[in-house]
């Protein structure tokens, strides 16, 4: 039936094409008009300006809403239960009342002695005392957020007729304004939230007038080419209560993105449309989200559209002259460079720019302006009338409550709003003034008498108003504001380095560990420490090496440098390769954890994580190299000969010609017993603490279960650092021991480029010591060549081999290959006829095992015709244990012995 189905629908697919264009063609072209142009994204379903009720004339603004009232008969009462007209808000959690008529501000101080201009941006009509709240619906201005003509003004008490002694100066025409209303639009919200704090971008920061026609750079959102949103696009109004007030935010909206019906109905978060997880294709930054809120990255500045923002405010000076060169005067009002709403040119490095007059004393503006970062979990604590202000140096408007040790707390953006204000000395508490007269009658307010003790002392009659010593003095006062508009594009977001440095954006912060800003001083004091002793000892050791083997060479008389191939292509590939991303890693590594700063903390990351990804590939890879190949053998540590090590690096290195090299390097034992202890402590300790507190570091925040993060990240960091150091100061370690030890110096550095291990020995007929392990279950005969060989307190013959021979016995197979793993011999005296091996099967076994070392072939009666066979598959001579003696065998070692040396010498020639 699906192939049916396919086949058909295939076929049928231009006849739907051609309907579709059809159906398109017979719709009406004013709907097709409609459609193309697209000009207005909320299509209404009603047209006011043909509505009967708003034909007018209207009188005055509460007509209008009697008006709108006839058909939203709810909406009146909706706005008078909204903060927009109460201007109170009671905290949940604490029941303490804020809100625009209970608060202080670092602008005028108190709504309360200015209740005439601060009512100006209230959603009513005449709302003259403070007291009062429920009032007639008539007193609900609906056009305030819904006219669409931008001619509307509000003046005195909410009062759009502007009047000067009982005389109509300006009336607007309020049918006109009735029948244009609409959606609220951007200039609705700005006309008020806009030009808070007595001017243009004062107050906010991030709202001013140049977000009315907002290009891309300026705010994405808002950008009047792209997605023009306009502010309830976000700051939902259902039921008239607009979201997203900032007495209670969320710092961070674990809902995600909003469903109808199945989350809060909210979307003044950037969560609630973009999720917990905005960065699918880099998890690290959404790792970021869990302690940072988004505005921290994506508004990197404020006051970015050329409107200028208020940033401090002396009011001491405020009713004296100033001086003529810093004066700028118009009509009594501080000025401000003025912007341009639709230019969304980047400005940056503008220095603040101080205005000063008469009446306002002194106002500092800024654009381009860094915010301030905090620890904040959504609660903000305003100071209320009558508590205290503390020592009386400075005070916290709002209070900001969040700290890094709290797991609901991210890092916001703020601006602070800083300012002189007038308070209580003496009961040390804010209080409330009057700048602006009451009454034509009112000469108290300092804009009349210019006298802050009469205005205070005015303020302070006021209801509500706490206990006045009658004293004036100023304070430092400090308003914190969320930044969370003028959102940047992505490109412009903060780069790691903009935070992740010394002197970042996050130096003011605390109480946690930030990469890239912060080190562990003694941690670094004691890592570099080692390092440095451990430089200090190879140098000392290094140099009395040097000086005891000059001394020892002329002793020792002539040497032979000894070249045998014993690393192949790819030991050679991974060791460099591995060694060049471990210094990668340190070098990086260093700059990451804050010790220094050499390529920026996103360079520094960046190359650390590829370089610990390919180190982690290339341990992929020669982990199956090793096991396909069976040199992981290799690091599988003993403690046989350890002991001999050691004392050989501590005194016999010094004097080569009594002390030989208790170890002898070959391709199937690269390592002593020493290194072998030391690689193994490394891959099965030190790496794994790197890995796992690298992976924890590198995507610590990434982790939701199994209380990984309740590990503190400078925890994850201080073992990581701790580890980089043991690591540094084995490669220092290594690289000495590994080429430096033993003569030529430059032999061993050879062997990791060529392949070839050069090692000076004496000549073989003075002072080389020969190991031979001698493979017999007949304990007797193994005496018998023990003696032979001078073991046991027996004196031999040194004629024909004058070197000191070491005889190690093993009875079985399977302990002769234990043996031949785990050390090196020169020569191999093998019977055939072992307990658990039989004839030519147990030479090969041997063989096959250690290829590299000669070995002579024991034969009783039985084997005799085993003997010629065994040579023809490798072995160095066979001799018959009925027609052996003491010179027979000591002949037959010194051949094997020289025909292997021959053979290795030339055999490393064809190689190299």
């Amino acid at each position: 039936m699906y192939r049916s189905f396919r086949e058909s629908s295939g076929r049928l697919w231009l006849p739907a094409v051609v309907a579709a264009l059809l159906c398109l063609l017979m719709l009406p072209t004013g709907l097709l008009a409609e459609l193309s142009e697209g000009a207005s994204p909320h299509l209404s379903t009603a047209d006011h300006a043909r509505m009967p009720a708003l034909q007018g004339p209207f009188e005055s603004g509460p007509e209008v809403t009697r008006a709108c009232l006839s058909c939203h008969n709810r909406a009146a009462r909706q706005v008078q239960e909204s903060l927009h007209w109460t201007w109170a808000y009671d905290a949940p959690d604490s029941g303490r009342g804020y809100g625009k008529s209970r608060v202080f501000n670092a602008f005028c101080g108190s709504p309360q002695g200015n209740w005439s201009k601060c009512t100006i941006c209230h959603a009513g009509y005449g709302w003259k005392d403070p007291g009062i709240t429920q009032t007639s619906e008539e007193q609900v201005d609906c056009l305030v957020c819904h006219e669409q003509t931008g001619e509307y003004r509000k003046f005195d008490y909410g009062d759009p007729v502007l009047k000067h002694r009982g005389r109509i100066i300006r009336k607007p025409d309020f049918a006109k304004l009735a029948q244009s209303v609409g959606r609220p639009s951007r200039q609705n919200c700005g006309s008020c939230h806009f030009f808070g704090g007595a001017h243009d971008g004062a107050k906010h920061g991030d709202l001013d007038s140049s977000l009315l026609a907002p290009g891309r750079q300026l705010d994405v959102h808002m950008d009047s080419a792209g997605l023009d949103f306009s502010c309830v696009t976000c700051h939902t109004g259902e039921g008239h209560r607009i979201t997203g007030s900032r007495y209670r935010m969320k710092a961070f909206d674990a809902l995600g993105i909003d469903r109808p019906g199945h989350t809060d109905a909210t979307r003044t978060s950037c969560e609630s449309c973009h999720g917990t997880r905005p960065h699918p294709q880099t998890p690290k930054l959404d790792s970021h989200t869990r302690r940072i809120a988004c505005q921290t990255c994506h508004i990197p500045r404020f006051a970015r559209g050329r409107v200028p923002t208020k940033t401090y405010w002396d009011w001491r000076s405020a009713g004296k002259e100033p001086p003529k060169a810093q004066a700028e005067v118009s009509e009594g009002r501080a000025v401000a460079p003025k912007g341009n709403s639709g230019d969304d040119e980047a400005v940056s490095g503008r220095a603040p720019r101080v205005t000063q007059t008469f009446q306002h004393g002194s106002i500092t503006w800024e654009e381009q302006v860094v915010p301030e970062y905090r620890w904040f979990d959504g609660r903000i604590d305003y100071i209320l009338p009558g508590e205290s202000v503390g020592d009386g140096t400075s005070v916290a408007i709002n209070r900001l409550s969040g700290a890094a040790s709290d797991r609901d707390s991210r890092i916001w953006p703020f601006k602070v709003m800083r300012a002189q204000l007038p308070f209580d000395p003496v009961n040390r508490t804010l209080v409330f003034n009057r700048l602006v007269a009451a009454s034509p009658d009112d000469k108290d307010a300092l804009y009349e008498s210019y006298d802050w003790q009469r205005s205070v002392t005015a303020g302070m009659q006021l209801p509500g108003a706490p206990p006045f010593s009658g004293k004036v003095g100023f304070i430092e006062a400090a308003m914190f504001f969320p930044i969370t508009h003028m959102v940047a594009p992505k490109e412009e977001a903060l780069r790691c380095n903009d935070c992740h440095s010394r002197n970042g954006r996050m130096a003011g912060l605390t109480g946690f560990y930030m990469p890239g800003r912060d080190s562990f001083p003694l941690l670094v004091f004691l890592g570099w420490s080692l390092v440095v002793a451990t430089l200090v000892g190879v140098l000392l050791h290094g140099a009395a090496q040097a000086s005891f083997r000059k001394k020892s060479a002329a002793a020792a008389g002539s040497v032979t440098i000894h070249r045998e191939f014993i690393f192949s292509l790819y030991e050679r590939f991974w060791h460099w390769t591995q060694a060049i991303l471990i210094f990668g890693l340190m070098i990086t590594g260093f700059n990451v954890s804050g010790v220094h700063n050499l390529f920026g903390y996103e360079k520094a990351t960046t190359g650390h994580y590829y370089f610990a990804w390919g180190l982690i590939w290339l341990w992929v890879f020669t982990l199956f190299w090793h096991m396909i190949t069976g040199e992981w053998r290799q690091y599988i540590p003993t403690t046989r000969k350890l002991m001999d090590m050691v004392h050989y690096y501590m005194k016999g290195i010094f004097y080569p010609e009594r002390y030989p090299h208790p170890f002898k390097k070959s391709r199937r034992l690269k390592h002593n017993p020493l290194q072998r202890f030391s690689y193994f402590s490394l891959h099965i300790v030190v790496m794994p603490v790197i890995w796992v507190s690298g992976t924890l570091y590198i995507y610590y925040g990434g982790f939701h279960a199994g209380g990984l993060e309740s590990v503190p990240l400078g925890v994850i960091a201080g073992i990581h650092s701790t580890t980089a150091f043991l690591m540094l100061s084995f490669v220092v370690l290594h690289v000495y021991m590994a080429f430096f030890i033993g003569a030529p110096v430059t032999g061993k550095l050879k062997g990791m480029i060529t392949g070839f291990v050069e090692t000076a020995i004496a000549a073989l007929d003075r002072t080389t010591q020969y190991r031979i392990l001698m493979v017999d279950d007949d304990n007797d005969f193994i005496r018998l060549v023990q003696a032979w060989l001078g073991g046991s307190g027996h004196e031999r013959d040194k004629s024909i081999l004058p070197n000191e021979l070491i005889l190690v016995p093993r009875g079985s197979r399977k302990e002769a290959i234990r043996e031949l793993r785990q050390d090196n011999y020169d020569l191999i005296l093998l019977d055939l006829g072992l307990p658990d091996s039989e004839g030519l099967d147990t030479f090969l076994k041997i063989y096959d095992v250690r290829p590299d070392i000669p070995i002579l072939v024991l034969t009783g009666l039985e084997e005799s015709t085993i003997g010629p066979e065994t040579v023809m598959n490798g072995a160095q001579d066979f001799l018959d244990k009925a027609d052996i003696d003491a010179k027979k065998l000591l002949r037959s070692i010194r051949f094997a012995l020289e025909r292997d040396q021959f053979a290795r010498s030339h055999l490393s020639s064809y190689r190299q």
